[in-house]
C-alpha cells in the first residue's frame, strides 16, 4: 500500500538518527517497518500493526528527534501514516 511522502521521510530520518544513539532505538519489528516504509509502501498485513503501534505511543510524539521514542514513533511513520490510517479506517 503507498504510503504519504512525510511518512516515508519520518522512516527515513528515523533509521539515520537511531545510529546516534549507542543502545539503538526500535525494536526488531520497528526497523523492519522503517525499512519497508522507506521504499513508499507497506505491506497490507503490517497495517494493522502499525496504525496499533502509532496509536499506543501517539503521547510520546513531539516536534524534534532527540527522544529515543520519538526516533521510533517516526520509524513507524509518524503522525502522517496515523493520520492517513485513520482516514482509510473511516471509510
Amino acid at each position: 500500500m503507498p504510503i504519504p511522502k512525510a511518512a516515508q521521510m519520518n522512516a527515513i530520518k528515523a533509521l539515520k538518527d537511531r545510529e546516534k544513539y549507542k543502545d539503538k532505538p526500535m525494536t526488531r519489528s520497528g526497523v523492519i517497518t522503517a525499512k519497508q516504509l522507506t521504499t513508499g509502501f507497506y505491506s497490507k498485513d503490517r497495517e494493522s500493526k502499525i496504525y496499533s503501534f502509532l496509536s499506543r505511543t501517539k503521547a510520546a510524539q513531539n516536534k524534534n528527534f532527540t527522544d529515543r521514542r520519538q526516533v521510533a514513533y517516526n520509524g513507524w511513520g509518524g503522525d502522517p501514516l496515523l493520520k492517513y490510517l485513520k482516514k482509510k479506517r473511516s471509510k
